[in-house]
């Protein structure tokens, strides 16, 4: 049983339903936990959060978004449900179960997710010359940080076009003013004169097709917009740390 909504739980009942289902059903197509087990493991990665509801709450420091840290605390639930699971699951000859996918020496959780975030990249490619673009689009309409490296690239006169600036506003909950800006971006860096609406449409555009690569043509994943941003998170924060790690060895060498 669900305890009752409260005003100030993380996330609502619905949307912990929704991501725990989503987690499962990953670690499902990965061949980790046998279908048949899916909504048994679901609703315990449920139960386990709601009785931890208040410690996960008190652990969040809002450095990241609060649907990525659910994602991160209800992927190692999973993955402890995984390994508690395994034993018995290896004991029934009529479940259908790959050794293969379980690898003790790494977490689960990072070796399903450095997959997908490896897929997304490969997806990302596939962009050719739009690719820095769509990257540097998408991670400010989902407000995050900016890699700067991607900004040199889409333009080289960033400064004098105060685009550092623009791209540096994380803080919009307005998705029209987001779409103001990358307006401007497109006509001061390409030279450009197009609608907000032209902007929105491409971007939805090319986040779809992302989406139906990630998916696959057999339906490997269910990814839809919500779950693509968790994802383009974990892939945008290993860059920035990237990045980061880049610019510290460069200042250190420079000592």
């Amino acid at each position: 049983m669900l305890k009752p909504k409260h005003k100030n739980n993380l996330i609502t009942e619905e949307q912990l339903l929704a991501l725990a289902d989503k987690v499962v059903s990953r670690y499902v197509i990965n061949g980790s936990i046998p279908k048949k087990e899916k909504e048994d493991i679901k609703m315990g990665m449920v139960e386990k959060f709601l009785q931890k509801h208040d410690n996960i709450q008190n652990a969040y420091h809002g450095k990241a978004k609060v649907t990525t840290y659910c994602i991160a605390v209800l992927n190692k639930m999973c993955c402890e449900l995984i390994r508690k699971e395994l034993k018995q699951w290896k004991q029934q000859p009529s479940v259908f179960y790959d050794n293969e996918h379980i690898n003790n020496s790494h977490p689960l959780e990072k070796l399903v997710i450095n997959d997908e975030i490896k897929l997304l990249y490969n997806t990302l490619l596939l962009f050719d010359d739009e690719r820095i673009k769509v990257q540097l689009f998408i991670a400010y309409l989902f407000q995050l940080s900016l890699i700067k490296n991607d900004l040199v690239v889409y333009d080289k006169n960033y400064k004098k076009n105060k685009l550092d600036t623009l791209f540096s506003q994380i803080n919009l909950k307005n998705k029209s003013e987001i779409f103001k800006n990358l307006t401007y971006a497109v006509e001061v860096a390409e030279n450009k004169f197009v609608k907000h609406d032209a902007i929105r449409m491409w971007l939805n555009k090319n986040i779809t097709r992302i989406i139906v690569r990630l998916n696959g043509p057999f339906n490997r994943a269910n990814y839809d917009k919500e779950t693509l941003q968790i994802l383009f998170e974990y892939y945008h924060n290993q860059r920035k740390e990237k990045e980061t790690k880049k610019t510290e060895e460069v200042w250190s060498q420079s000592i």
